[in-house]
């Protein structure tokens, strides 16, 4: 469970992740260097990733993948805030600030 504290007035966001009937959480971490940020390289790492996770997991699957971020916490807690359909709203476009988005073409 998590607590958010990030709403206005006097209430908290809970969220709960069920888990349980046989799956397994899928989680990785990959800390890699900045070279891998070119179009190319960046497919072929993720394909090769992806066909690793298997299907040990229940149905139904979620994916997120998060590049980027302050820290490995905060990478980790943005990829389950994305698997949880939280960030589904973010924009689909980056700025200059280095905001967060979401990439749709990366999603087809």
């Amino acid at each position: 469970v998590d607590t958010y504290a990030g709403t206005k007035g006097n209430q908290y966001d809970l969220m709960f992740i069920a888990k349980g009937g046989g799956s397994a959480n899928k989680t990785f971490l990959y800390q890699q260097t900045k070279a891998l940020l070119n179009t190319g390289s960046l497919e072929s790492f993720l394909k090769e990733k992806i066909k690793t996770i298997g299907t040990s997991a229940c149905p139904p699957y979620h994916l997120a993948i998060v590049i980027g971020g302050l820290s490995a916490e905060l990478t980790l807690k943005t990829v389950k805030l994305a698997s949880t359909k939280y960030l589904d709203d973010l924009p689909t476009t980056g700025d200059a600030s280095g905001r967060a988005f979401r990439d749709l073409a990366w999603e087809d």
